[in-house]
């Protein structure tokens, strides 16, 4: 076509081919620049693939990338491209970090690890400049490629706002941290609580800002978007305010210290939170005290150094104790400078800090020239003193308590001590002898420890052996003392073979010390063995308490158990004796000294066996004395066996279970334990026999006895007191009874002999009356109510009870048959006579219920027979009932059981009169009456026409009245009984007491 163009001369052909040439450098240019930015699609594809917190080492690779498609691509060498090449790469890299920080979640996260994750982005950003700034120059690496000469603000202006967004992030960030530390903080000193607390109030205030803020938060890092801006400023602002009152607190705080250690502390445990601008203006003021406390500190030290040891560190040698003075003086000032050297540059560089610092050199150097003074000085006298110091002898003996001591020079000791203290420390060059006796202090030690022991063991023995011990081993300390003697007079610390001399006067004196406290403690054995029941009484109270008595159910078991446990430590005893004279070494059985020696063992047996013995019997005269006892130590019964009382156990002397004898086998019970123990001495009596006549022993056992027969005396004494009672079980009581029934009271013997000689002058028989009766009762039942108040036991000599419980319910029992004796007759009566009367009127009843038949005249005269024994009885009867009521009456009060068949003759009888149809049984009676009564009238009236008087028939006046009352009668029994019936229909928590209590009463005054 441009061909044609060109040969026709066409007026298209000019803009064909300037269309032409334009569209070939087009293509061409496209695929140079496509050639060359390829390469960069790698590295944007790795930036978005890859975490963000990787992509660093990635950032100088992109931008060598780009700057060498500048340098190659000649088409693309425009700043207007690159500039918009380098924003898309800005955003990628936003985007990016958003992605990373997750904006809708930034402040909802741990803090520390946003912290971290913005610090990192700000990183990967911040090395994207770098890298850009590093390469601007020459892009590419290669020479001849342009510089990049536009103005990075044309790039980056988006990435700084970011940036700058994320610088205020950390910052909110670090404030948080910052304020968070606070939460941990307690100050101490007088103001220490209080201003804890208000750093508390503090932290909590600013954790109340913080979450308000953060939760008006939105998307943060959007740099475009400038409200996060003007809220982080109020938040700054409220910040301050909560910096001030920091400062103020933590300002006191400082203020509140009194010396350098808690000043420091305080600075330390603020941190960084002093760094914090307006915290840091008003507590640098305070920084003025540290000067003047370390001033002090450096002062004091000063004034310590001068004054010297003066008796410090006294448990070591001269040399080492000075040394370790100036080394105490050089780290007290040491650690509060190091403390001084890491606070702020300004602070420690200062006029008055500086003035410090060359205060405390010139104290180290005085502290360094002095070690050093004293060191040239030691190390010209330690030479004299090694050499004296090994001239002397091992041993050496006090001659007035004849016991050792090691002979060690105490200054060749300080020396040995100061050249291992300045070998230690590195502080001197050591001279050679000093050098070479510090090489040997090992075995000197290993010497002086063997020594030691030994020297410690020989005088041990000196001083615990006894006098009779010592006279079994004296010929053994005498060779030991031959021994020490070489130690004393021959033998120096420089002295050849001391190590075979020392081991074998230490094998000597240990085997001997061992032998010596094995002896000893086996005699302190045989104390052990038999001491517990020294404590311990064979018998004791009932459970060990105070208030019981003695335990005399369980003295068998005891007292088996005991002769048991002696029998055992018996042979014990014997063993451990024979233990020790192996240990003595003794070899012939006649030897005066081993005799001698089993004689003390002897006598501390039997003074245990005597302390045994002595312990039992105290334990019984203690409780049985009279003074200061106030529990009972024993008890015997009081039992009525008729006609006598007795004991239990028995006070008789001559019973062999008797109290006497009682205690006289306790007794022998105490003293046959020390026959358990076989004599140590040979040929001589038994322990018991030595026990028997020691003075103290007698003494309490004839106090016991004392004590018990004084007890019995008075305890039958006692018996006296209830003669007055022996009437009860020494009369006979039907005798009694019979005399009562005959003659309505107890006869005197004179009256019965009168009765049995028919004396006219006797007296006359008379039956008792209810009166009689109830007097008789009260009688015993006052006696009853006065033994119920007897005392249930009675204590004699303050440790003897006797226990009146047996006696008291046998007179109780015996009472109560007298008592009863009276209530069963009048039971007795009342039930003859309900009983009598009850088959009267059943046979009557049977008798007029007869049918008599005319002309039937044994019937006749057996109904008139039986008519004539009801007329005949009706007044015994009438008077029959208000007795007996008064008798059973009597017996209720006295709550005497009444037979079940006087209660069923109480029902049956009334229910014999029991009218069940009363209306019709009144209207028969009515109509009777009424027929009598027209009788009457007719009769009246015809006597009054022959004018013949007539009888005024008042019985039947009289029944008409009497009916006339049974109707009314009857009449409140139905009103009575239908009430009754009303009541029971109305439900439980209707039922009103209260108005049925009132009815009640109203028909009761109705009816009288």
């Amino acid at each position: 076509m441009a061909i044609i163009l060109e040969k026709t001369d066409s007026a298209y052909y000019p803009c064909f081919r300037t269309l032409f040439n334009n569209v070939v450098c087009s293509l061409a240019e496209a695929k140079e620049i496509s050639m060359y930015l390829t390469p960069l699609r790698k590295s944007f594809k790795a930036i978005e693939e890859v975490d963000f917190s990787e992509a660093k080492p990635l950032i100088p690779i992109l931008i060598h990338v780009v700057g060498l498609a500048w340098a190659k691509a000649r088409y693309y060498q425009n700043s207007a491209k690159l500039i918009v090449l380098f924003r898309q790469i800005s955003n990628l890299l936003i985007q990016a970090a958003r992605k990373f920080l997750d904006p809708s979640s930034i402040f909802q996260s741990d803090v520390d690890e946003a912290l971290q994750r913005v610090q990192i982005s700000k990183s990967v950003l911040e090395e994207f400049k770098y890298q850009f700034e590093k390469a601007r120059s020459k892009p590419g690496m290669r020479a001849d490629s342009p510089p990049w000469t536009f103005n990075s603000s044309a790039i980056f202006n988006r990435l700084d706002l970011f940036l700058k967004r994320l610088a205020d992030i950390e910052w909110l960030f670090r404030t948080v941290l910052e304020f968070s530390k606070l939460e941990k903080i307690e100050i101490g000193g007088i103001l220490g609580r209080s201003l804890s607390l208000r750093i508390v109030a503090v932290v909590k205030e600013f954790q109340s800002l913080f979450a308000s803020f953060s939760a008006r938060a939105s998307d943060v890092l959007e740099p475009d978007d400038e409200s996060f801006a003007v809220d982080c400023a109020k938040f700054s602002e409220s910040i301050m305010d909560l910096d001030s009152k920091l400062a103020a607190i933590l300002c006191q705080a400082f203020d509140d210290c009194s010396n350098l250690e808690s000043a420091f502390k305080l600075i330390n445990i603020a941190g960084t939170v002093l760094n914090r601008p307006v915290i840091r203006k008003q507590f640098t003021d305070r920084y003025s005290r540290i000067y003047e406390l370390l001033n002090n500190e450096l002062t004091m030290v000063e004034v310590l150094f001068n004054r010297g040891v003066r008796g410090a560190f006294a448990d070591l040698p001269p040399l080492a104790a000075a040394l370790q003075f100036t080394s105490m003086l050089r780290q007290r000032i040491n650690l509060p400078m190091q403390s001084f050297k890491t606070l702020q540059p300004c602070i420690v560089e200062s006029k008055e800090g500086q003035e410090i610092s060359k205060r405390y050199e010139r104290l180290i150097n005085l502290l360094t020239d002095n070690d050093t003074e004293l060191i040239q000085d030691w190390t010209d006298l330690v030479p004299d003193i090694v050499k004296k110091g090994l001239q002397y002898t091992l041993l050496t003996r006090d001659r007035v308590s004849i016991l050792l001591k090691v002979n060690f020079d105490a200054d060749l000791l300080a020396a040995l001590v100061e050249v291992n203290y300045l070998k230690k420390n590195s502080l001197a060059e050591i001279p050679e002898i000093a050098f070479k006796v510090a090489e040997k202090s090992e075995i000197f030690r290993k010497f002086l420890n063997h020594l030691s022991t030994t020297v410690t063991a020989y005088n041990d023995i000196r001083r615990t052996s006894r006098q009779i011990e010592y006279n079994l081993i004296e010929l053994e300390v005498a060779r030991i003392d031959s021994m020490i003697a070489r130690g004393e007079k021959e033998l120096c610390w420089d002295s050849d073979n001391l190590a075979d001399y020392i081991n074998e006067l230490e094998t000597l004196v240990q085997s001997l010390w061992k032998r010596l406290k094995a002896i000893q403690l086996n005699i302190d054995k045989i104390h052990d063995i038999l001491e517990p029941w020294t404590r311990t009484p064979l018998i004791e109270r009932k459970e060990h308490r105070k208030d019981t008595l003695l335990a005399l159910d369980e003295r068998a078991d005891n007292v088996a158990k005991r002769y048991a446990d002696i029998q055992k430590a018996s042979e014990q005893i014997h063993k451990l004796l024979e233990e020790n004279k192996a240990l003595f070494e003794i070899s012939s059985e006649v030897d005066a000294a081993w005799e001698e020696y089993v004689e003390y063992v002897d006598d501390i047996v039997i003074e245990s066996l005597r302390k045994i013995v002595g312990c039992c019997l105290s334990y019984l005269s203690e409780n049985m004395d009279p003074v200061g006892q106030k529990e009972p130590l024993l008890e015997a019964k009081l039992e009525l066996r008729e006609p006598d009382l007795y004991y239990e156990p028995s006070l008789d002397p001559d019973d062999p279970d008797s109290l006497e004898q009682l205690i006289v086998s306790l007794l022998s019970d105490i003293m046959n334990m020390a026959t358990l123990v076989p004599r140590l001495k040979k040929n001589v009596s038994t322990y018991r026999d030595d026990i028997e006549i020691d003075v103290d022993i007698k003494a309490m056992k004839n106090e016991i006895m004392s004590g018990v027969n004084k007890a019995i005396n008075e305890a039958t004494e006692f018996c006296g007191i209830f003669e007055g009672y022996a009437y009860l079980w020494l009369e006979d009581r039907e005798t009694v009874m019979h005399q009562f029934l005959e003659y309505g009271r107890q006869l005197t013997i004179e009256e019965m002999e009168m009765i049995a000689m028919l004396d006219p002058k006797a007296p006359p028989k008379a039956t008792p009356r209810m009166d009689q009766f109830r007097e008789q009762i009260d009688l015993y039942e006052g006696l009853y109510l006065e033994i119920e108040e007897m005392k249930p036991s009675r204590i004699f000599c303050g440790w003897f009870r006797v226990n009146l419980r047996p006696f008291k319910q046998s007179l109780l029992n015996t009472v109560c048959k007298w008592s009863s004796m009276f209530k069963k007759h009048l039971v007795e009566r009342v039930t003859t006579s309900l009983s009598d009367l009850g088959n009267f009127i059943r046979l009557a009843d049977e008798s007029l219920l007869q049918q008599i038949q005319p002309g039937d005249y044994a019937g006749l005269i057996s109904v008139m027979g039986y008519l004539m024994r009801i007329k005949e009885r009706q007044p015994i009867t009438d008077d029959m009932f208000q007795p007996l009521q008064e008798t059973i009456e009597l017996l209720k009060f006295y709550d005497q059981d009444i037979p079940e068949e006087v209660n069923v003759f109480l029902q049956e009888l009334p229910e014999q009169y029991d009218c069940e149809n009363a209306y019709g049984l009144l209207d028969e009676a009515d109509r009777e009456l009424c027929m009598l009564e027209r009788q009457m009238k007719d009769i009246q009236d015809s006597a009054s026409l022959f004018e013949v008087s007539v009888p005024e028939f008042k019985q039947l006046k009289q029944c008409r009245r009497e009916l006339r009352m049974l109707k009314q009668l009857w009449d409140y029994v139905f009103i009575v009984r239908s009430s009754i019936e009303g009541w029971k229909t109305t439900p439980w928590r209707k039922i009103d007491v209260e108005n049925m209590d009132i009815e009640c009463k109203k028909f009761a005054k109705e009816i009288r």
